[in-house]
């Protein structure tokens, strides 16, 4: 089995940008009256591209021998198809970063893992269609 390169560096920021690039339109039109109709816009794309990166990173964890492409195709149609896990996988990494913001002992040392369990959980699940993971042979304990 061969091993899969590395992601460039471009490709593992390109979620921040995006999402930046995104919060500095809105506030760019914050006062004027575009922004009553471009202000949701950019919000609603930029969770999506959140939701849309959480699962494709899980998928990409799973299976690394599947085109990024088809896996971004993928993680957009489920994170909106099954909106219930992305809301509640936003609502975790939300309430994971407010513990890290007010109280980032606690929130790094005791929180951090029990709430990335249940984003992993969450978005494992939402993507068990395309990773297909009932197929997998199970890997004997050594």
């Amino acid at each position: 089995m061969a091993a899969q390169p590395a992601p460039r560096a471009d490709d593992r920021g390109l979620v921040v940008v995006a999402v930046v690039v995104l919060a500095v339109d809105a506030r760019a039109v914050w006062g004027s009256r575009i922004g009553a109709v471009a202000i949701p816009f950019f919000v609603t794309v930029g969770v999506l591209t959140v939701a849309t990166a959480t699962l494709a990173l899980v998928g990409l964890a799973e299976r690394g021998d599947v085109r990024v492409r088809d896996l971004l195709r993928a993680a957009l149609y489920l994170a909106v198809r099954r909106w219930y896990l992305s809301a509640a996988s936003l609502v975790v990494v939300g309430l994971g970063l407010a513990m890290v913001a007010t109280r980032p002992v606690l929130g790094l040392g005791l929180a951090a893992a029990p709430l990335l369990y249940v984003v992993w959980a969450n978005s494992r699940y939402a993507m068990r269609p395309v990773l297909h993971l009932d197929d997998a042979e199970p890997v004997p304990a050594a």
